[in-house]
């Protein structure tokens, strides 16, 4: 049975892989900020599980949007070669 991902290029791969580690560190640095202003500030700024769910489920949608945008974009690079290959020709 042949995974999803044997078709992705190399450089989608690659791409999506340094979004998701960038992402995680953003996604640690806002949590630091997080708990240094809730402990600063206990009644403004709020230190639950809102806050970690919200970044993990926002930094996923971030890396499945760049997952998906590189893949459509490889569709479409691809689609164009043989319009490419018959005006070379």
């Amino acid at each position: 049975m042949s995974s999803i991902l044997d078709n992705v290029q190399p450089a989608v791969k690659k791409e999506t892989k340094r979004v998701v580690k960038i992402t995680a560190v953003g996604l640690i640095l806002m949590w630091i900020l997080f708990a240094v202003l809730h402990f600063t500030m206990p009644d403004k700024v709020p230190l639950d599980y809102t806050v970690f769910l919200g970044g993990i489920g926002g930094g996923a949608v971030a890396v499945l949007n760049f997952f998906l945008m590189g893949l459509a974009v490889q569709k479409a690079a691809s689609a164009m070669i043989p319009f490419w290959q018959s005006v070379i020709t």
